[in-house]
């Protein structure tokens, strides 16, 4: 069989998922390139660090499907490179136990594992609350992850090629007669057209950029649909050193439109609280380069004190100070988009890749690999469950 080339574009913990799976299978050669100096500059560092179990997607979607199945996965990941974690169990929490029952029901139909009613509350939050427990539900270290994934990948011969953009109308470009011929039918134009990179198989990770980079080389086609994306930030503050918490798991409150709600994590170690991220619509121009994006306005403090004492009344005043920030691409779709446009074992691109993507990425990497008709199934240790 011949090589094939591979190119994977985005180097976030999705795309490097990809190419670990693309390189751990025979007879090819993979590439993935991103136009920052290092994996994972996006989406992927810029997250609660929550392993998920399923619980909150509609049923047989995207989302929940390869959730379920990459919490597993990625448990038993974690387990064999021996990636820092804290098993801390997630509450979720309301003053409506129908909504808590509807979402308990949806967990149970989408195969999350040890989700039930809570015995009890946890400490702080008010008697009149309700309940779910995830027992599974932990924080874990995603860049030791994404560093775990990259050092795989480039063990079975992959290439992590940083600092290369793909950039200006007409960078991709696919041949019809150099695929009939047998010629690598992809061709990327990168750095302003300095270098160029021909390859068999393309696959668009690039996260919040995946809309655009689709329009480089099909927005001219008349039967492709390329999902819309708009941008939410999501803010984070964090208690100030010193200030006592009572928690010792995640709470969560209901979910609400643009996210899981102003959840309340862990650090690593469980010895420091942050709270978010809340939901902030960006303007559809902007700029994702320019570093004041991700700037967290102080004056929504505010904001966040209402929404955490909702569930825990006594955090005190003066007891939040900004984090960090981080935008996911939403889609009218409202469910991951993974779609070859037509170009069956040749490309596939992703959309809307936000939460639960983390936990989803080496499920999501099998989903794509089915797509391109290459071997999808990780066997899952039985010793980790």
């Amino acid at each position: 069989m011949a090589e094939k080339t591979c190119v994977v574009v985005g180097a976030g913990v999705v795309g490097l998922a990809i190419t670990r799976a693309l390189a751990r299978c025979a007879a090819t050669q993979v590439i993935c390139i991103d136009k920052h100096s290092r994996f994972g500059e996006e989406t992927s560092s810029r997250n609660s660090e929550v392993l998920h179990q399923g619980i909150y997607y509609k049923k047989d979607s995207l989302k929940a499907r390869t959730c379920v199945r990459g919490a597993r996965l990625m448990k038993n990941f974690m387990h064999q490179h021996s990636i820092t974690t804290l098993p801390c169990g997630a509450y979720i929490v309301a003053r409506d136990r129908e909504q808590l029952g509807e979402l308990l029901h949806k967990a149970q139909v989408n195969g999350a594992r040890d989700v039930d009613w809570a015995p009890s509350l946890p400490e702080g939050v008010p008697s009149d609350f309700f309940a779910l427990w995830s027992a599974n539900t932990s924080i874990f270290d995603s860049h030791g992850v994404m560093e775990a994934l990259r050092d795989d990948a480039e063990e079975h011969g992959a290439m992590i090629a940083t600092d290369n953009k793909v950039t200006g109308k007409n960078s991709v470009s696919y041949s019809e007669a150099a695929a009939s011929s047998g010629e690598p039918p992809f061709t990327l134009l990168l750095n302003g057209g300095e270098d160029s990179m021909p390859c068999d198989v393309l696959i668009n990770a690039a996260g919040l950029h995946a809309t655009h980079f689709s329009k480089l080389w099909l927005e001219d086609s008349d039967t492709v649909h390329i999902p819309t994306t708009r941008f939410v930030k999501g803010n984070y503050f964090k208690l100030k050193s010193g200030i006592k918490f009572p928690f010792k798991s995640l709470v969560y409150p209901q979910p609400t439109a643009t996210g899981l709600g102003t959840h309340c994590t862990l650090s690593l170690d469980g010895k420091a609280l942050k709270f978010g991220p809340n939901g902030e619509w960006l303007a559809d121009d902007v700029d994702l380069d320019d570093f004041k994006t991700y700037q967290v306005d102080p004056a929504m403090a505010a904001e966040f004190y209402d929404s955490i004492r909702d569930y825990w009344p006594d955090l005190p005043d003066d007891s939040l100070e900004p984090d960090y920030s981080g935008i996911r691409p939403k889609i009218d779709e409202g469910d991951f988009v993974i779609d070859d446009h037509g170009y069956t074992g040749k490309h596939v691109s992703l959309y809307g890749i936000e939460s639960p993507g983390l936990t989803a990425s080496l499920a999501i990497a099998e989903e794509v690999l089915g797509k391109l008709g290459m071997k999808t199934e990780e066997p899952l240790s039985e010793t980790v469950e």
